[in-house]
């Protein structure tokens, strides 16, 4: 039985979601057993809390708009430990985005030596930098601006409707791990989600070089190069 592309995109989301809702249903089950256990006790600056070992945030996940926010509501503790002595601990390569995708791999053998597991947190990477230079190019142009201005919740409705929409294309390698089976998935719906994240790269920056004036550009690159000779 063959599928249109529209109804193909509709069954890799609620998958998606699915594969999503399972992980999150383990975690909140694990975490209402470590508060009975008192594992999930801490205090802090004289408040009592009981979520130390929450690794999910549900009313947070509901309300996310950016796969950015994931970091904050979705496997919590593991975002947390990789920030800090993985991510944090490589900034002598000086290079920002070798540390984020050394951080990646080091995710991806963690969880085993599935190609899957490779692919799909390498194309994290690809997603984090696309959604962080599209944000950056919607700060900067007037059009996008004054629309928000006149209409202040369509940021997050857009935002909404976007992150779930591709979150599901964005586990399909996760959730299938061998190549010969998952490659057929993204050859079905023509590998949709990554021409969309990569055509968002490439046209934000496009779109900040352009509209950045050059004695700006060359100001901010002059007065880098004086901070590393100082």
């Amino acid at each position: 039985m063959e599928f249109y592309f529209p109804e193909k995109v509709f069954f890799v989301m609620i998958a998606g979601h699915l594969t999503i809702i399972k992980y999150l249903a383990i975690w909140t089950i694990n975490d209402g057993a470590c508060i009975i256990s008192g594992l999930g006790f801490y205090k802090c600056e004289g408040k009592v809390a009981w979520d130390a070992v929450r690794n999910a945030n549900l009313l947070k996940f509901a309300k996310i708009t950016r796969f950015q926010h994931l970091i904050v509501s979705y496997n919590i503790n593991t975002n947390a430990w990789l920030l800090k002595y993985v991510h944090k601990r490589l900034k002598f390569l000086n290079v920002r985005i070798l540390s984020h995708f050394c951080s990646m791999m080091f995710l991806a053998i963690w969880h085993g030596f599935h190609t899957g597991y490779f692919t799909a947190f390498g194309f994290q990477l690809v997603v984090m930098n696309a959604e962080k230079e599209f944000v950056m190019a919607a700060s900067k142009s007037p059009f996008i601006k004054n629309l928000v201005g006149k209409f202040p919740r369509l940021p997050d409705l857009v935002g909404f409707v976007y992150l779930h929409l591709l979150l599901g294309y964005c586990v399909i390698d996760f959730s299938l791990l061998h190549w010969n089976i998952y490659r057929h998935v993204y050859n079905s719906v023509y590998w949709y989600g990554h021409i969309f994240f990569v055509s968002m790269f490439l046209l934000s920056k496009a779109y900040c070089f352009f509209t950045v004036p050059v004695p700006c550009r060359v100001e901010k690159r002059y007065g880098q190069e004086d901070a590393k000779i100082k």
